[in-house]
């Protein structure tokens, strides 16, 4: 995440600044996405290409994409009422704003089917879900991927750079996906909670993509720290929510900022009975 005005590192696509420090003070904000063949560090990914992985998680789960929510039967509708904002869409794009307008011709509709699928990932019941009536989307050229405006503990604006979508379709024929990844990754900062270390933060949002079914298996990689941002971390969560159902929700309950607790890798300790750095020795040989 950045601070509005924050320079990009250009060879990430992504934002930098410390998430904690822009959280606790409520400042604007932003989060960014590497794009597919990029790894945390700037180099290439070596996972990018490479053939899916046939390996399944601990859990068993397979690597493939869940049911959309609109198509699971039954899904509370009171769940869908608390994930539906109402959008206010703003394309300024001089250049690339065609592209996504292709691939998403009903705007409103697509962040309602994307809201929710975050929502499931991250909340058990409606009352849970951190109200946002209305959500600005801005379609601009930019630098970086896409980032998300927080303030007053509310994150209730997006941007996204139609000329990343113009790069990544010139050497990609998954554009449609990599636009709901983007945007899954965008979604899951306005309703997540946000009181923890800001690469953990950044990999829950990762987390919800992955779960979400936008970020494939084969891009896991052995190496880094448990709080290393996006899949870094994201992957992590997931193996940890394989391993302890229910941890990932569990996780993002305890990072709540009005629970009048501070943040520490107690959590973990509280959730598992282990410390975090025996969980991620675990990890690591487990992968």
């Amino acid at each position: 995440m950045r601070a509005q005005n924050a320079p990009y590192d250009a060879r990430m696509n992504r934002c930098t600044g410390l998430v904690s420090a822009l959280v606790a003070t409520s400042t604007i904000a932003c989060a960014s996405i590497a794009p597919d063949g990029v790894a945390p560090d700037g180099g290439s990914d070596p996972t990018a290409d490479a053939a899916p992985s046939t390996d399944a998680p601990p859990g068993g789960k397979p690597d493939a994409r869940p049911i959309p929510p609109g198509d699971a039967g039954g899904t509370d509708p009171a769940m869908v009422a608390a994930c539906t904002a109402q959008i206010e869409y703003v394309n300024t794009s001089a250049r690339d704003g065609a592209l996504f307008e292709q691939k998403v011709p009903d705007v409103s509709a697509f962040f309602h089917a994307k809201s929710l699928q975050v929502c499931l990932v991250l909340y058990r019941t409606a009352a849970e879900v951190p109200r946002r009536p209305r959500l600005k989307f801005v379609l601009e050229d930019d630098e970086g991927v896409a980032y998300t405006v927080c303030g007053d503990n509310n994150c209730d604006e997006m941007h996204l750079n139609a000329g990343y979508l113009a790069d990544y379709a010139a050497s990609n024929d998954d554009l449609e996906d990599e636009i709901h990844g983007v945007i899954v990754h965008e979604l899951a900062h306005v309703y997540q909670h946000m009181d923890g270390p800001g690469g953990l933060i950044e990999g829950m949002a990762d987390y919800v993509r992955h779960r979400a079914g936008y970020v494939p298996l084969s891009r896991r990689q052995p190496g880094g720290n448990w709080d290393d941002p996006y899949n870094t971390s994201a992957f992590f969560v997931a193996w940890l929510d394989d391993k302890y159902p229910g941890l990932g929700y569990q996780l993002n309950q305890r990072m709540r900022a009005d629970d009048r607790t501070a943040w520490s890798e107690q959590v973990f300790v509280d959730l598992t009975g282990k410390d975090v750095d025996t969980l991620w020795r675990e990890y690591q040989a487990a992968i």
